[in-house]
């Protein structure tokens, strides 16, 4: 089993706090409340476990009648947790980073769990891409505002760096947990990648003798994404046409041209 205590200055009486796999509440593991700026959670972790810890007042504002929007707190916290005594920590609950659109990679660096080896690991890589992470943030909302061609090329650029990084300490730190997540970051759209890159990823895990569900099923996705690498030939299929009639997909292509279907 696991506990994790923590401490939460400023966070008011009654707050809850929910603790679920990859933020899926309706799997959450644990749930307790604030109780003079400390909570306690107990739960059960057979391997460990990537999970959102989020705390929301809103319930308490609402019976209290309360108005004041300073006093609404909303808070999303990501680590790992596995069994065993854990301790959180933070300087305030307003140093947390926030839910939604308004969370702010910056202050991951405002909270700290310890007693977890696959949480010391990935705070590791949290610290060191918080620049680049918010780099990449900050132009994604650009881009989505101007469509500016600079700031697509410079997103792309960037996103790369990141790919980079995150296969490099991938290769340095074993921990089999941390690394299955990792990689679902270096997963690509159908058609954006090719034979070799899904061989990059699968190398990184070649020397893992592990059977853990998460690895079979990453397995399992190198083996099916090779049907979507770019080149792939084309493979026949049926096709229904504008006026009911179906019709042979490939007899549909245009010879050195390209075809919008």
């Amino acid at each position: 089993h696991f506990v994790i205590r923590g401490t939460i200055p400023g966070a008011m009486d009654s707050t809850e706090i929910i603790l679920a796999p990859n933020g899926r509440y309706n799997n959450r593991i644990a749930t307790g409340y604030v109780i003079n700026e400390k909570f306690e959670l107990q739960g059960k972790a057979h391997e460990p476990v990537y999970c959102r810890l989020s705390m929301n007042n809103q319930d308490i504002i609402d019976r209290k009648g309360l108005r004041n929007e300073n006093l609404t707190k909303y808070a999303e916290i990501d680590f790992f947790v596995e069994n065993g005594e854990l301790t959180f920590q933070t300087p305030h609950i307003d140093s947390l980073p926030e839910s939604f659109w308004r969370y702010d990679i910056r202050k991951e660096k405002n909270y700290t769990l310890k007693g977890s080896k696959a949480q010391n690991i990935f705070f590791r890589y949290q610290q060191q891409t918080i620049p680049l992470r918010h780099e990449i943030r900050t132009l994604e909302r650009a881009y989505s505002e101007n469509g500016r061609i600079e700031d697509f090329k410079t997103l792309q650029e960037q996103q790369s760096k990141l790919e980079n990084l995150t296969k490099a300490f991938i290769q340095e730190n074993r921990n089999l947990a941390v690394n299955l997540h990792l990689v679902e970051q270096l997963k690509k759209e159908a058609f954006t990648y090719d034979q070799a890159y899904l061989d990059e990823l699968g190398e990184l895990f070649i020397s893992y003798q592990d059977t853990c569900a998460g690895l079979q099923q990453f397995r399992q996705y190198l083996q099916q994404a090779r049907a979507y690498v770019q080149g792939k030939a084309l493979q026949e299929g049926e096709i229904i046409t504008p006026d009911g009639k179906k019709t042979s997909l490939l007899s549909q292509l245009k010879k050195d041209r390209y075809t919008v279907i």
